[in-house]
């Protein structure tokens, strides 16, 4: 049972969707949707306050449902972004994703 819950998440829930309800900057190029890491905190330049990295580590995948950053090497699916970014644990992951996307899971 909770293997069909997995999978009825992973396949229905956009990745990207849900990245967008936790950090407002991506950016879509032929490679993938890239942005800062939202697993890890940004300290911005102290000269200026508008620094922008010269590359954004976070890679999301939405034909495989998948994200990777580069810089923390953390990676995995959509219930595994929402676990990491809450601190919540794989199963209180899928409850949180359930209740917030109940209307995506129908």
């Amino acid at each position: 049972m909770e293997e069909k819950i997995f999978n009825n998440i992973k396949q229905k829930l956009n990745i990207s969707t849900v990245m967008l309800d936790h950090n407002k900057m991506l950016i879509k190029n032929k490679l993938g949707i890239f942005s800062l890491c939202p697993l890890e905190e940004h300290v911005e330049c102290k000269d200026c306050s508008g620094c922008k990295p010269k590359r954004l580590p976070f890679r999301i995948e939405e034909s495989r449902g998948i994200f990777y950053c580069f810089n923390c090497h953390k990676g995995g699916d959509v219930i595994a972004l929402i676990s990491l970014l809450k601190n919540i644990t794989i199963k209180e992951s899928v409850n949180y994703l359930s209740e917030k996307y109940k209307h995506e899971l129908q």
